[in-house]
């Protein structure tokens, strides 16, 4: 370091300590000294993350599922509570659009999902198993935080599921589907999540293959330059965070978008 020039200090170059906490065995970090602590960047999503987490967040990882989707990565995040009975036959053997749910914005622009689904009919595969709820720890019930900007927690029948996605082109998003158990899970319990989580979710999965095939057609889409209204659950007045609308709705992504022409910084036309 006599070598270095003067007034060198080892001190000025070590490597950046960042911002972390932790919440219900979520581990968060931020390389900003202006985001807000971690308290108050999950504000309104605490129960709806316990419920998707376990309960209590002592989880396992069981493993992953990566895939690239032909989309750009803000269309991957446009997800509402409207399409899944309409896109998934998984959800509508379900009855998720019957069920009982809410569906939410907080102040951060997180999004929040809860969803009453019912036990499938048998017959509608060789292996009921994989629409089965197994875990009597929890009532059967669909559970989604979306973490602004693009990190997604899910809970679909017995998968306990967080997707990391990261955007790799203006075309090309990749995502991390993480799955995961309980620590106090039976073998039995373990193996089911395994199974389960394998063909509801990931690249090839009852769900995800179809969330995949539209997200390519929605990006094809955006070329067209025309302009997208999301109708279901507007009211035609103005509409600020936090808010809650129908399980089913889809204007909560008009609270989304707000939050990204804020953050951005771009005015209104």
């Amino acid at each position: 370091m006599d070598q270095f020039e003067p007034g060198f200090r080892k001190e000025d170059y070590g490597l950046r300590e960042l911002r972390s906490g932790e919440f219900c065995g979520l581990i968060l970090a931020t390389c900003s000294d202006e985001t807000p602590d971690l308290k108050e960047f999950l504000k309104g999503t605490e129960d709806y993350l316990r419920k998707a987490m376990g309960g209590d967040g002592r989880l396992v990882l069981i493993g992953y599922q990566k895939t690239i989707y032909e989309t750009n990565w803000k269309e991957y995040g446009d997800n509402e509570g409207y399409h899944p009975p309409l896109l998934h036959r998984a959800f509508r053997l379900l009855r998720w659009q019957g069920g009982k749910g809410t569906q939410g914005v907080t102040e951060n622009g997180h999004k929040v999902l809860e969803a009453e689904v019912q036990r499938a009919p048998a017959g509608f595969l060789d292996d009921h198993s994989l629409v089965e709820f197994r875990d009597t720890s929890t009532p059967p019930r669909s559970v989604v935080v979306s973490l602004w900007p693009m990190t997604t927690i899910v809970k679909h029948l017995d998968v306990i599921n967080i997707r990391f996605a990261f955007p790799r082109s203006p075309d090309r998003t990749e995502v991390h589907y993480a799955y995961y158990a309980h620590q106090d899970d039976p073998p039995e319990l373990y193996e089911h999540r395994v199974r389960q989580a394998s063909n509801l979710l990931g690249p090839s999965g009852f769900i995800s293959l179809e969330d995949g095939a539209v997200f390519g057609r929605i990006h094809e889409a955006s070329y067209g330059l025309g302009t997208v209204a999301f109708h279901k659950g507007y009211e035609g007045k103005p509409m600020s965070s936090p808010c809650f609308v129908a399980q089913n709705d889809e204007a909560s992504n008009l609270l989304r978008w707000e939050r990204y022409r804020q953050t951005m910084g771009f005015e209104r036309a």
